[in-house]
């Protein structure tokens, strides 16, 4: 059986995507962030989960949107191009389908 595509975007995703904030804020709780974003996770659809995880974003990003934007921008994998496979997060930087959640949280506060 497929793994259900809402799957993409789980705990593992998460932690390295709150690592990857906060390499470039040092400020930014990552334990919270992983602990508030995962909260009931598998009980959510892929849709669901994106709007989770971009309000965590705004509980714990800096209410500053150009700060913030600063923040997501900087933790993106360089190498983003044609690639959007959620197995390439990782420590150069988020990728793939984790992007969803950073452009929802620029929808609802860019």
């Amino acid at each position: 059986m497929l793994e259900p595509f809402k799957n993409l975007l789980n705990k593992q995703i998460i932690e390295v995507m709150a690592t990857n904030f906060e390499n470039h804020w040092s400020r930014f709780d990552v334990k919270g962030f992983v602990a508030a974003a995962t909260n009931n996770l598998n009980a959510l659809g892929l849709k669901a989960r994106t709007e989770c995880i971009a309000e965590t974003m705004i509980e714990y990003l800096p209410t500053d949107f150009e700060k913030a934007a600063t923040i997501m921008l900087e933790s993106l994998d360089p190498l983003l191009a044609d690639n959007i496979s959620a197995s390439t997060v990782d420590a150069k930087g988020v990728t793939g389908w984790a992007i969803m959640p950073m452009a929802h949280y620029v929808g609802l506060r860019g």
